[in-house]
């Protein structure tokens, strides 16, 4: 599930970075790390979006609460699957 996370912190790293019309990040490490920040909502701010787009960090860390939430209903219900009383 983590890497299925990271894979999409790397998908909209990969928006970010080859849609110029959003932003004008120089290259994937940068693009990357903004997408982490922005996917963690730890939003340090070094590296920001422009103009009108700047709400999409905010939709990717409202994404990150979604992704989340799933994962932790997914390891609950395995783990009351795995200990159910027979």
């Amino acid at each position: 599930m983590f890497i299925g996370m990271l894979l999409e912190a790397l998908i909209w790293a990969l928006f970010y970075l080859y849609t110029p019309a959003i932003t004008t990040l120089p290259d994937l490490d940068t693009a990357l790390h903004f997408s982490m920040v922005s996917f963690t909502s730890v939003g340090y701010g070094d590296v920001v979006l422009t103009g009108d787009w700047r709400m999409l960090a905010s939709l990717e860390g409202a994404n990150r609460v979604i992704i989340f939430g799933g994962t932790t209903a997914l390891i609950f219900y395995v783990i009351q699957h795995v200990y159910r009383p027979r």
